[in-house]
């Protein structure tokens, strides 16, 4: 069986930044048509979640989906656990009215709800909104980007989150040239070369859909797979660096892969 380590429910691929860098922009297949609530509720309430192991809901900019906020609440009443990795660009006012810290609480060691620090983001603003829910008891922090332009503002951000007594941390940019990879030769653009892989992530488009890697979500294209099992590949080579580096898991465990690539001999071309 699949042994899940994180559960991605993409709401939207709408965002309101529009980072030239962002990964969400190498897909070809962003406009996908967006569930209703009822429609989402019966496929999330059938994910077993665990303590340890919430519905991380994203996008995109997940709070731009229309039924953000009921489906937080209804989500919540499941029993569900809950992530959210938003750009914080939202209105606080409406989201300390519509949920509560007990909404986004779990025993993975960091915290439940990211903020994403970006070249487009007000800091002050962003900085602002976390202390306001750091107050209120949310478990926040602040996460940057190590791209080449980020560096001043992401060495400012990290002062301020000191003096706030707020989690930041930084995030490896990603591309071909740039990241700490397990499988190397995944993001060299060269394909044809097929591989079995074995993926740990559960990822939810916003149709709905599940695919067993951002390379599948965002190109659209349907993996030949059986979910909780391998998955049968010739884009090798195309590989999205989500999906390829190393990073801790979800219980912060260093050198983790979401995926583990056995290339099969003699498929090359």
């Amino acid at each position: 069986m699949l042994d899940v380590n994180y559960i991605g429910v993409f709401l939207t691929f709408r965002c309101n930044m529009g980072c030239s860098y962002c990964l969400n922009r190498q897909g070809d297949f962003l406009n996908r048509k967006e569930l209703e609530m009822f429609q989402w509720l019966p496929v999330l309430q059938a994910l077993e979640t665990r303590e340890d192991l919430p519905i991380s809901l994203q996008g995109g900019e997940p709070t731009l989906y229309r039924d953000f906020y009921p489906l937080v609440v209804e989500l919540s009443g499941m029993g569900k656990k809950l992530d959210l990795l938003t750009n914080g660009d939202f209105d606080v006012n409406q989201f300390l009215d519509r949920t509560s810290p007990e909404m986004f609480q779990r025993t993975a060691p960091y915290p439940s709800i990211r903020f994403s620090f970006h070249r487009n983001t007000n800091g002050p603003d962003l900085i602002r909104t976390v202390r306001r829910l750091h107050r209120r008891g949310y478990s926040v922090g602040i996460w940057g980007l190590s791209h080449p332009v980020m560096v001043k503002r992401n060495a400012w951000m990290k002062k301020m989150c000191e003096f706030a007594g707020l989690v930041y941390k930084e995030k490896e940019y990603l591309d071909s040239e740039h990241g700490t990879y397990k499988y190397p030769d995944a993001v060299t653009g060269l394909k044809n070369i097929q591989v079995k892989c074995y993926p740990s992530e559960i990822l939810l488009a916003p149709d709905g859909k599940q695919f067993p890697c951002h390379h599948f979500l965002y190109s659209g294209k349907e993996p030949v797979w059986n979910p909780g099992g391998s998955v049968a590949c010739k884009d090798f080579g195309l590989c999205n660096p989500c999906d390829c580096k190393q990073k801790t898991d979800r219980l912060q465990r260093d050198n983790w892969c979401s995926v583990r690539i056995e290339k099969i001999v003699g498929q090359n071309g």
